[in-house]
């Protein structure tokens, strides 16, 4: 079963992006959490739980932590908003899907007041091993049945669902949402939701990777592949906020 846990920020902007988690929730019946960004890391404070599709836990009571239990039957995926003034604190903001990727933790980077809308277009900038069978992946496809793209040169070109795993592995590669020609692609094209997928081979993210995708105008899903399968979340988020 899915959990969102909405990372919550010092400063004002961050809680803008919680309609947008609470949308989400509904959509894909999951569970929403809250967790503060200081207390990432704190194996004694879970998130505190803020929506639940069944009802059956009790509001405001927190349960055990995502970060130190292990489940199979349960995995999770972090929300992040960005602030309204990104400049101030982008840093700490790549702090924190830095070391959520390094754990193997699929972390959603939500724009400032973006609205939830049904996920109607999906660009998945690249692929390598797992994507496929990637559960979150699933998800996606069975709760909304989105188009999606795929990079040809400069253009966006749709492929079928079922066709992801032809999309074209990469390593190193840089997009910066920040081009007039990519935003045009991004616009003419609708698209809802950019899928990163990040092997365990590739390029670690850099601050130069997350300056050009923080220009993105949608959210970004940074989606750590390989490592699914084998993650053990007892493993400790040093973050500072």
């Amino acid at each position: 079963m899915l959990d969102l846990i909405y990372i919550s920020h010092l400063h004002r902007g961050r809680q803008k992006s919680l309609a947008y988690a609470f949308g989400l929730a509904k959509a894909f019946s999951a569970p929403l959490s809250l967790l503060p960004s200081s207390k990432l890391g704190e194996s004694d404070w879970g998130p505190m739980s803020i929506w639940s599709p069944s009802r059956k836990t009790e509001q405001g009571m927190p349960y055990a932590s995502i970060l130190t239990g292990t489940s199979k039957e349960r995995f999770s995926l972090y929300l992040l908003g960005k602030p309204s003034q990104p400049a101030k604190s982008n840093y700490q903001s790549y702090q924190i899907i830095q070391r959520l990727v390094d754990l193997g933790l699929p972390i959603l980077w939500i724009p400032y007041d973006y609205c939830f809308k049904h996920i109607q277009n999906i660009w998945i900038t690249n692929n390598g091993p797992g994507l496929t069978d990637h559960r979150l992946k699933h998800l996606i496809g069975a709760n909304f049945l989105p188009r999606v793209f795929q990079m040809t040169g400069h253009s966006l070109t749709r492929i079928h669902w079922n066709n992801i795993s032809y999309i074209p592995p990469k390593t190193g590669y840089f997009f910066d949402f920040g081009s007039p020609k990519l935003a045009l692609e991004l616009r003419k094209n609708d698209i809802n939701l950019t899928i990163y997928p990040i092997p365990s081979t590739g390029t670690r993210l850099t601050t130069s990777h997350f300056q050009g995708l923080s220009a993105a105008q949608h959210p970004i899903l940074f989606l750590p592949l390989s490592t699914e399968s084998s993650l053990s979340l007892a493993k400790t988020v040093y973050c500072t906020a």
